[in-house]
């Protein structure tokens, strides 16, 4: 989970700077800062949201998947229905969030700009390249994550592994 977060998270990250802002150096902490926060924070929130949205559809509609399974279907067809609903559930926020930009509410990106004097066309034109990037890292640190969740969450014969999501109880117990 953690390289598939990072990942998506760096690639969009130092394609922001190096490609939009076109900046000499990528590692300006100025830029790479505040730009990878915002990035960062978004994609979280996402990540979390399409996870568990993921595990609970499977937990949830257990059987349907047992029978899509016991029918023929390999794991990956059998999971295709539950990963499209939990992707459209994680990238929901971040849809409306873009959709309200400017006209409900002012981000701080944007309000900083024009506070420090940048014309509120180019501020207009920085928030959107972030909200894109946003978009971007989004998608693809929550397609990752369901892809892994996929892949190690499920036994050779495509059995949900429920025992990963259980607590130690040694651990639980000493602490």
């Amino acid at each position: 989970m953690f390289l598939s977060f990072t990942l998506a998270n760096l690639a969009v990250l130092f394609y922001f700077n190096s490609f939009v802002i076109d900046l000499t150096n990528l590692f300006e902490a100025r830029y790479l800062i505040p730009i990878g926060g915002m990035v960062l924070g978004n994609s979280l929130r996402a990540n979390i949201i399409g996870i568990n949205g993921f595990r609970n559809e499977i937990k949830r509609n257990e059987y349907r998947y047992l029978y899509s399974l016991s029918l023929g279907a390999q794991k990956n067809e059998a999971l295709i229905p539950y990963l499209r609903k939990s992707m459209i559930s994680a990238i929901k926020p971040t849809i409306a969030n873009m959709s309200t930009v400017g006209i409900v509410f002012l981000p701080g990106m944007m309000t900083g700009q024009i506070l420090s004097g940048s014309s509120p066309i180019i501020a207009i034109k920085y928030q959107i390249a972030i909200m894109v990037a946003i978009y971007v890292t989004t998608v693809m640190s929550v397609m990752l994550s369901i892809v892994v969740t996929m892949y190690i969450g499920f036994d050779r014969l495509g059995i949900f592994r429920i025992d990963i999501l259980k607590e130690d109880k040694k651990k639980s117990a000493t602490n």
